[in-house]
């Protein structure tokens, strides 16, 4: 998928938000550099974190540093359905 996070375009996998995450973005492009483990007993992990809510990278405000650009017509983010027009 391609976005834009702070003005700068990146193409990657893009995970979901974990309101209790404590990773890094060290290479500042909005997805955390650790995996977020989910549930450590079926090692099943998030590899993609978000650092900021799905919510906020759309805004229009100050503030929004986040954009996404897909090229399907409906995708699925968490437990949230979008259709893309």
């Amino acid at each position: 998928m391609t976005y834009t996070y702070n003005g700068t375009a990146y193409t990657n996998y893009l995970g979901n938000y974990w309101d209790d995450y404590e990773g890094t973005d060290a290479d500042a492009d909005g997805i955390g550099n650790t995996p977020y483990s989910i549930d450590s007993e079926e090692d099943e992990s998030d590899e993609y974190p978000l650092m900021i809510p799905f919510e906020n990278q759309t805004s229009s405000n100050a503030f929004s540093i986040f954009s996404i650009s897909v090229s399907k017509k409906t995708f699925q983010s968490g437990l949230r359905v979008l259709d893309i027009k």
